[in-house]
């Protein structure tokens, strides 16, 4: 699957059940296309593939589930899908399909393909298997094999592996490569469902929810405020979370940048020590930080800030900083390095975590830049960032008749080397961001949508008389 960033609508990718077709989608596509709030977000597709009942030509096979989950792995690397985040819908069958996909992925070690699916949602998927009619179905298959009908039976042990696979290496995994990848599965159940019982409908996941209506008519709510579909797009527009993956609602980060006449500042850091900087600016930095409503992940989110230079600053932070003795006592000490952290309140999207720092001389002569890594060494885990929003504000330089010699530019690279070393090469036009307010009194803005890591990299230059 291509890996380059993109604008593109995100797009759901439906998959139907055994026995079954596209068609079963009709109803809800037709509710969720006359829904705003969802096609201004999502396009949308359906995967088919054949799932006859029986098998009367004898020169035709019924495809193994982990056939069809290959085919389905072809059409995901269509290049209708390049570049674009997708969300994986099944119904009943059609939800182990999903799994099997998932499964073959990471089992064949391709689990970095897998960034680009935020989230797996399925109705009804017999995860434990189906016992309606159980004993009739094994008469009436062993007459008429079919090796879709068998991956529905409890406790079968192809399924039984493909599901567990999921869970350990995907819904539940801490790790991101090759072999475990991170992806949420909120599984939705049928209260009136005799097919697929309450127990299957969930398997080993931890999300899931039980809807009324039965192992059909789960597909078919009656309109908009029907909890069937509000559950269904709730789940779209705020999905349910990772347990080791950070859900950043927006994390902003502000940098007001202001000329001082060349003097010497006597800075306190501790109760008896003092550091002298000569400067001709100063600096007020904040990075804030708000997670989502659905926010599972409870370890320790981490904003870090190094002073380059001969810099220093002083930090304020909002909450009781954790970082106890993993912060250096020298850096602390010397004002050049400070690790905030601290664990998300759970359910609370309104509270704002927040490392504010006055810098002294951080941005002179030929060092007008910030540099900030946003990959898991960065933050203490895995995040996703729904919302980055960058404002720099040089409007007391403009104020006292500088002039902004290189107009600010901000560059993002999708990827985070670990490390400054292996940033380099992060200055060019193909990752060049667009501002959203530009030199708005003297206040410029950018902003990036559905960010899971990379590195951000800001420069600019002024001087100290217009130029004409």
């Amino acid at each position: 699957m291509n890996t380059q960033a993109t604008s593109s609508k995100a797009v759901i990718v439906f998959v139907h059940g055994f026995g079954s077709s596209k068609d079963c989608w009709d109803h809800l596509l037709e509710k969720l296309r006359d829904d705003k709030n969802i096609t201004s977000r999502f396009d949308f597709d359906c995967f088919g593939y054949p799932t006859p009942r029986f098998n009367v030509n004898p020169l035709q096979r019924i495809p193994r589930l982990k056939e069809v989950s290959k085919r389905l792995k072809e059409y995901l690397d269509s290049e209708k899908f390049w570049n674009r985040e997708i969300t994986l819908v099944g119904h009943s069958q059609g939800g182990l399909v999903i799994h099997a996909y998932i499964e073959n992925m990471l089992t064949k070690g391709y689990g970095r393909q897998l960034e680009w699916i935020r989230q797996i949602i399925t109705f009804a998927t017999p995860h434990y298997g189906s016992t309606t009619l159980f004993f009739l179905r094994r008469f009436v298959y062993w007459l008429f094999d079919n090796p879709q009908e068998r991956s529905l039976r409890v406790l079968d042990p192809d399924t039984a592996e493909i599901v567990g696979a999921v869970a350990q290496r995907a819904a539940e995994t801490s790790e991101a490569n090759e072999l475990n990848w991170p992806i949420a599965v909120h599984c939705f159940g049928g209260l009136r469902d005799n097919v697929v019982l309450d127990s299957s409908a969930k398997g080993p996941f931890r999300n899931y929810k039980p809807l009324e209506g039965n192992h059909f008519t789960i597909l078919k709510p009656e309109d908009r405020e029907d909890d069937r579909y509000r559950e269904f797009t709730e789940a779209l527009l705020d999905p349910v979370g990772h347990p080791h993956v950070f859900e950043v609602e927006h994390y902003k980060t502000t940098i007001a940048v202001s000329p001082v006449p060349m003097q010497k500042f006597k800075i306190k850091l501790g109760e008896d020590n003092y550091r002298e900087v000569e400067t001709d600016n100063t600096c007020e930095l904040t990075r804030t930080v708000r997670f989502a409503r659905n926010n599972q992940c409870q370890s320790r989110f981490r904003i870090r800030y190094l002073a380059f230079g001969g810099s220093c600053f002083v930090p304020r932070v909002s909450h009781k900083n954790e970082a106890g003795q993993l912060a250096s006592e020298y850096e602390q000490s010397a004002g050049t390095k400070v690790d905030f952290l601290f664990t998300p309140e759970p359910k609370r999207p309104d509270e704002e975590y927040a490392l504010s720092l006055t810098i002294y001389n951080g941005f002179g002569e030929g060092r007008r830049d910030v540099h900030f890594h946003l990959g898991p060494i960065s933050v203490g885990g895995m995040a996703y960032y729904r919302k980055l929003i960058y404002e720099l504000d040089l409007s007391k330089y403009i104020e006292l008749g500088y002039a902004v010699t290189s107009a600010p530019v901000l560059y993002w690279h999708p990827k985070d080397p670990g490390n400054c070393s292996g940033c380099k090469d992060l200055r060019t036009p193909l990752r060049r961001v667009q501002p959203v307010a530009e030199n708005v009194q003297g206040l410029w803005r950018w902003e990036l949508a559905n960010v899971r890591e990379g590195v951000v990299d800001l420069v600019w230059d002024v001087a100290r008389e217009r130029v004409t």
